[in-house]
Protein backbone atom coordinates (compact mmCIF):
# COMPACT_ATOMS: atom_id res chain seq x y z
CA UNK A 1 0.00 0.00 0.00
CA UNK A 2 2.98 2.59 0.83
CA UNK A 3 4.42 1.84 -2.51
CA UNK A 4 1.52 2.40 -4.32
CA UNK A 5 0.78 5.61 -2.25
CA UNK A 6 4.35 6.42 -3.21
CA UNK A 7 3.89 5.94 -6.73
CA UNK A 8 0.59 7.86 -6.96
CA UNK A 9 2.37 10.98 -5.43
CA UNK A 10 5.05 10.65 -7.75
CA UNK A 11 3.22 10.10 -10.74
CA UNK A 12 1.15 13.54 -9.73
CA UNK A 13 3.90 15.37 -8.46
CA UNK A 14 6.06 14.67 -12.03
CA UNK A 15 2.29 15.65 -13.44
CA UNK A 16 2.37 19.48 -11.78
CA UNK A 17 6.13 19.75 -12.38
CA UNK A 18 5.65 19.33 -16.02
CA UNK A 19 2.38 20.66 -16.27
CA UNK A 20 1.28 17.64 -18.37
CA UNK A 21 -1.71 16.72 -16.40
CA UNK A 22 -2.81 14.05 -19.30
CA UNK A 23 0.37 12.38 -17.96
CA UNK A 24 -1.65 11.76 -14.60
CA UNK A 25 -4.85 10.75 -16.33
CA UNK A 26 -3.16 8.35 -18.62
CA UNK A 27 -1.48 6.68 -15.12
CA UNK A 28 -4.50 6.51 -13.77
CA UNK A 29 -6.17 4.12 -16.80
CA UNK A 30 -3.34 2.16 -16.78
CA UNK A 31 -3.76 1.41 -13.14
CA UNK A 32 -7.82 0.61 -14.06
CA UNK A 33 -7.00 -1.16 -16.87
CA UNK A 34 -4.45 -3.37 -15.54
CA UNK A 35 -5.78 -4.40 -11.85
CA UNK A 36 -9.34 -4.68 -13.56
CA UNK A 37 -8.13 -7.44 -15.76
CA UNK A 38 -5.86 -9.10 -13.35
CA UNK A 39 -8.71 -8.81 -10.57
CA UNK A 40 -11.00 -10.67 -13.15
CA UNK A 41 -8.44 -13.30 -13.73
CA UNK A 42 -8.38 -13.24 -9.59
CA UNK A 43 -12.35 -13.99 -9.69
CA UNK A 44 -12.06 -16.32 -12.53
CA UNK A 45 -8.99 -18.66 -11.37
CA UNK A 46 -10.57 -18.79 -7.84
CA UNK A 47 -7.62 -18.08 -5.93
CA UNK A 48 -5.50 -19.52 -8.71
CA UNK A 49 -4.03 -15.87 -9.02
CA UNK A 50 -3.33 -13.97 -5.78
CA UNK A 51 -4.45 -11.00 -5.06
CA UNK A 52 -1.24 -9.54 -4.25
CA UNK A 53 -0.52 -10.30 -7.61
CA UNK A 54 -3.72 -8.19 -8.85
CA UNK A 55 -2.19 -5.18 -7.05
CA UNK A 56 1.23 -5.65 -8.48
CA UNK A 57 -0.59 -5.30 -11.60
CA UNK A 58 -2.06 -2.56 -10.77
CA UNK A 59 0.93 -0.96 -9.51
CA UNK A 60 2.65 -2.44 -13.17
CA UNK A 61 0.08 -0.57 -14.94
CA UNK A 62 0.01 2.94 -12.64
CA UNK A 63 4.41 3.13 -13.77
CA UNK A 64 4.37 2.11 -17.30
CA UNK A 65 1.68 3.66 -18.77
CA UNK A 66 3.08 7.06 -18.43
CA UNK A 67 6.11 5.84 -20.49
CA UNK A 68 3.85 3.61 -23.51
CA UNK A 69 1.20 1.10 -24.09
CA UNK A 70 3.98 -0.99 -25.45
CA UNK A 71 6.10 -0.51 -21.69
CA UNK A 72 2.90 -1.46 -20.27
CA UNK A 73 2.30 -4.67 -22.39
CA UNK A 74 6.57 -5.59 -22.32
CA UNK A 75 6.39 -5.77 -18.98
CA UNK A 76 3.35 -7.79 -18.63
CA UNK A 77 4.79 -10.01 -21.55
CA UNK A 78 8.57 -10.81 -20.14
CA UNK A 79 7.21 -11.05 -16.69
CA UNK A 80 4.48 -13.84 -17.91
CA UNK A 81 6.91 -15.44 -19.98
CA UNK A 82 9.93 -15.83 -17.30
CA UNK A 83 7.10 -17.13 -14.94
CA UNK A 84 6.51 -19.73 -17.21
CA UNK A 85 9.92 -20.31 -18.46
CA UNK A 86 10.55 -21.00 -14.95
CA UNK A 87 7.20 -23.23 -13.87
CA UNK A 88 7.67 -25.53 -16.62
CA UNK A 89 11.55 -26.37 -16.37
CA UNK A 90 10.76 -27.06 -12.59
CA UNK A 91 9.03 -30.33 -10.96
CA UNK A 92 5.83 -30.10 -9.67
CA UNK A 93 5.74 -30.70 -6.06
CA UNK A 94 1.74 -32.12 -5.10
CA UNK A 95 -0.18 -29.22 -3.51
CA UNK A 96 2.81 -26.34 -4.50
CA UNK A 97 2.12 -22.75 -6.14
CA UNK A 98 4.48 -20.96 -8.40
CA UNK A 99 5.54 -17.48 -7.39
CA UNK A 100 4.15 -15.03 -10.06
CA UNK A 101 4.83 -11.31 -8.54
CA UNK A 102 8.66 -11.85 -8.79
CA UNK A 103 8.41 -12.78 -12.35
CA UNK A 104 6.46 -9.11 -12.89
CA UNK A 105 8.92 -7.49 -11.20
CA UNK A 106 11.10 -8.85 -13.12
CA UNK A 107 9.23 -7.98 -16.84
CA UNK A 108 8.85 -4.39 -15.06
CA UNK A 109 12.39 -3.16 -14.21
CA UNK A 110 12.87 -4.78 -18.04
CA UNK A 111 10.19 -2.93 -19.79
CA UNK A 112 11.59 0.51 -17.88
CA UNK A 113 14.93 0.33 -18.71
CA UNK A 114 14.75 -1.30 -22.25
CA UNK A 115 14.42 2.03 -24.77
CA UNK A 116 11.44 1.93 -26.56
CA UNK A 117 9.86 4.18 -29.65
Amino acid sequence: MLTLIASVLGVVATAALTRTWLLAAVAALGWAISYGLFWVLHKAGRGGLGYGDVRLAGLIGLTTAPLSASATWLAFLLGTLTAAGWAFTRPRQPGSRHAYGPWLLLGWLAATLIPLP
